[in-house]
């Protein structure tokens, strides 16, 4: 149980540096192949949506959203305020650049 939660903690990290690094695109897969293998942590889909919304990369959008609304579905009630936010920050700035 502890090896799978510092496995997590890894996985995290490790999408967040390739993100800083601008290896966004790394981060992205990554996430979306650890969240295959244990959908049981949220945080992971909750995060690829996240980095998909604030990437910039438009082309990520669609999946970055149903990302956030699975979480929605799945996180508990104190996590929705966060979700939302994201899903926010993506149809503000994609209504300004189209």
């Amino acid at each position: 149980m502890i090896a799978s939660y510092f496995r997590l903690l890894l996985i995290v990290i490790y999408a967040k540096s390739l993100k800083r690094a601008g290896e966004t695109l790394k981060a992205f897969s990554l996430l979306q192949l650890e969240y295959s293998k244990a959908p049981h942590y949220t945080s992971l889909l909750y995060l690829y949506g996240k980095y998909a919304v604030t990437s910039g990369l438009t082309e990520f959008y669609g999946s970055a959203i149903g990302a956030l609304e699975e979480c929605l579905r799945q996180c508990l009630p104190h996590r929705h305020y966060s979700i939302k936010v994201c899903v926010l920050k993506n149809n503000t700035s994609s209504t300004t650049s189209g």
